[in-house]
């Protein structure tokens, strides 16, 4: 497999150089594959020893030497491609529009850690359950030799045109720009419902989302995991879900990012006072009276889905108790 790489400069895009691992083998070891990195000869001739914009990377200065790689490049990690209509990748924004067939998020493993293989591995299955639970998705993720391909939702092909769409996290519309803060959940939803264009069904489809995030031990919920989608015609409303996967088997212990304030005790909100916070927003909640009665009776069923959907046993056993505790406080709610 050969991965060629262009860099915009001068005004356009340039093939600049290129990845190719040794072999089938080392195809299969996903990003742990060896292989041969180079510059384009012609690229090289005019740039030797640049570090700066015009190398790849600042690992990488340009030179005419072929360089033997034990993984890929990290630069190449988490990529936006464009698969033209011949099924071949492209680098985000290099393909004309006509010939773009599907645009993509392609993500790898955090670190070298098996616990990030494991996370990584496991997004397409909790994707696949968050759908079952009837949750805002878009279309299913690709698994393959440790990368996980997301179909991009704020890109739509419509025959030779691509249409664009806006995007923007909650953590924008709330107004806070730094990185790695914990932002209070209610604090989020006021910001959606300030911009939504059907506040009562994302505010109702947020909460729902949360349950699952607590359920599953998706702890990483920082606000710039959620986003708002920005349609053609004006509408603004929530976008599908995203970067939902079993945080907890991070190595590093990432606790539970943002949360419910005065009403959570070990990352575990009281879901009836949830329910009664809501009120503050002085919203008709009748979608979400309409949609918990089927979440709920889908929840009973947790565990068979999460099998269903190829979740690792040995991680379902390990959230068992989590959605035992939540079910149980479901059963508290009146709505």
């Amino acid at each position: 497999m050969k991965c060629d790489i262009e860099i915009f400069i001068e005004g356009g895009w340039r093939h600049a150089a290129s990845f190719t691992l040794q072999n089938e083998e080392q195809a299969n070891r996903g990003v742990g594959g060896r292989g041969l990195f180079e510059y384009d000869l012609d690229y090289a001739l005019d740039r030797l020893d640049a570090i700066g914009i015009e190398a790849v990377s600042c690992l990488h200065p340009v030179s005419f030497e072929i360089q033997r790689l034990s993984s890929w490049p990290s630069f190449l990690l988490d990529l936006l491609v464009t698969q033209d209509r011949f099924g071949k990748f492209h680098a985000d924004g290099v393909l004309p529009d006509h010939r773009a067939s599907k645009h993509w998020l392609v993500k790898f493993p955090r670190g070298k850690r098996r616990s990030d293989r494991d996370i990584l591995r496991n997004e397409a299955a909790y994707y696949r359950v968050a759908e079952k639970m009837e949750l805002k998705t878009g279309p299913r993720l690709q698994y393959d030799s440790d990368a996980l391909f997301i179909p991009r939702f704020d890109r739509k092909v419509a025959g030779r045109e691509v249409i664009r769409l806006g995007l923007e996290s909650l953590a924008s519309l709330a107004g806070v720009s730094a990185f790695g803060i914990s932002i209070p959940m209610e604090k989020l939803c006021s910001a959606m419902v300030r911009f939504s264009s059907l506040p009562r069904e994302d505010l109702g489809e947020s909460v729902l989302r949360d349950i699952l995030n607590v359920a599953m031990g998706n702890t990483d919920n920082h606000g710039r995991n959620s986003a708002m989608v920005k349609y053609t015609d004006g509408s603004i409303r929530l976008a599908p879900l995203y970067d939902f996967a079993p945080i907890f088997l991070d190595d590093q212990g990432i606790a539970r990012t943002c949360r419910w304030t005065g009403v959570e005790k070990a990352g575990m909100p009281d879901w009836k006072r949830v329910m009664e916070m809501l009120r503050d927003f002085r919203l008709d909640m009748d979608s979400l009276k309409k949609r918990f009665p089927v979440f709920k009776a889908k929840f009973e069923k947790l565990p068979e889905i999460i099998e269903e959907c190829s979740v690792d046993a040995w991680q379902a056993e390990r959230i068992s108790r989590r959605i035992e505790d939540v079910r149980g406080a479901l059963d508290e709610i009146v709505l």
